[in-house]
């Protein structure tokens, strides 16, 4: 622990070795016994003037300590750590190269200091160029940290891409609009023909059921009740995610998880979502629609591996789970009155999305709002092959 002092590390070091060398000053040893008393100081243990940690000394280091001591009139003074010549100045390091290292931090802030280093190098010569460590102590002294770029949350979304859509427009009804994309299977299929053709997948989202857009209500909801714990304000404490198994036009959207934490206790609060299953990998969307399968799921499995890139272990784990595990967990149980007639569990979860009324779109989306009380709690466990 540190030792809460406002004088500097030289003085409080000079003060320990004078406790320590002072009484022999004050109290020279008998003839012959000076060794025996320095062999006592050496086997005790002092508290470090710097961390307050339990510290020892050697016989030589107070014998050296003493020696000096007895050589000048002020014991205290002589006993302080000496300080380098060169304390406080960087000597290497030359104004034009200073300026030129500002100069070209303003125009690249987003460079790393190895690529600053090279760069600089290159301009003054490597015969008398100052080594990359002293170049990065330069940097880190003046404050000139690397620029990164916001991997994910709401600041990366709130930054045009500019090969991307940047949509400030929202839909208010189902239907309103639509998105549509198409992608080259990976995977060719051979038609009756005999022909190997390669698979066009088209894909159709209501812009109203974006799930980000459900998700962002249900954190504001979450936000508005406060702390369940101690009741205080909730703060904005979103954290990154990588999913798994979507295009990556829609990474954005998925990339971080609403979550607070609350200034008092320190407890974190997350929101129940319609895109995470909790903390799996794949996305909720994919971990429902993957298992949508019916007959053998060899013939399924070349199909959902082609599009979201899931193993066919992880498949088999995912449907062990809706067909034996979710079946007889607690929410299940609760929740099953709800319908009429009820789901068959061993054809879950596309007999699930199928309770919902509408078209396949919003079956889907119905499906992961029933599902969204799941997305909080330890109430499931899906393992990743």
């Amino acid at each position: 622990m540190p030792i809460p002092n406002e004088t500097s590390a030289r003085d409080r070091w000079s003060r320990l070795r004078l406790l320590i060398i002072g009484q022999l000053l004050a109290a020279p040893p008998p003839r012959g016994e000076l060794k025996s008393r320095l062999l006592d100081l050496s086997r005790q243990t002092w508290r470090h003037p710097i961390h307050g940690g339990e510290i020892r000394f050697g016989v030589s280091t107070l014998e050296r300590w003493l020696a000096r001591a007895r050589q000048s009139p002020d014991p205290a003074a002589f006993l302080a750590t000496v300080p380098r010549l060169d304390a406080g100045s960087v000597r290497v390091i030359s104004e034009p190269l200073a300026q030129a290292i500002r100069t070209q931090y303003a125009d690249r802030p987003k460079w790393n200091i190895q690529l600053h280093y090279d760069n600089l190098r290159l301009v003054f010569g490597a015969n008398e160029f100052p080594s990359y460590a002293t170049v990065l102590r330069f940097f880190r002294a003046q404050g000139l940290w690397r620029v990164r770029d916001p991997r994910g949350g709401p600041q990366r979304t709130a930054v045009p891409d500019g090969t991307r859509e940047v949509r400030s427009f929202e839909a208010t009804h189902v239907g309103a609009l639509f998105h549509l994309d198409g992608h080259q299977g990976s995977l060719k299929v051979l038609n009756r023909q005999g022909e190997w053709i390669t698979p066009i997948a088209l894909g159709v989202i209501d812009d109203h059921s974006r799930l980000q857009e459900f998700d962002a209500e249900l954190a504001q909801e979450t936000l508005a009740k406060g702390c369940p714990h101690c009741g205080e304000k909730l703060h904005r404490a979103y954290y990154p995610r990588k999913p798994r198994g979507i295009p990556d036009d829609l990474w954005q959207a998925f990339s971080f998880r609403f979550s607070f934490c609350c200034s008092r206790c320190r407890r974190r609060s997350t929101s129940e979502s319609m895109r995470f299953l909790g903390r799996k990998v794949y996305v909720g969307l994919v971990v429902v629609l993957a298992s949508c399968c019916r007959g053998r799921i060899h013939a399924w499995f070349s199909r959902v591996s082609a599009s979201t890139g899931v193993s066919l272990r992880t498949l088999h784990r995912w449907r062990s789970f809706w067909r034996k595990t979710f079946p007889s967990t607690s929410f299940w149980r609760e929740a099953r009155g709800r319908f009429m007639p009820l789901p068959d569990p061993a054809a879950f979860p596309l007999s699930l999305c199928q309770s919902f009324g509408g078209s396949d779109t919003e079956q889907t989306v119905a499906c992961l709002r029933f599902l969204k009380p799941i997305t909080i709690g330890p109430m499931i466990m899906i393992s990743e092959g």
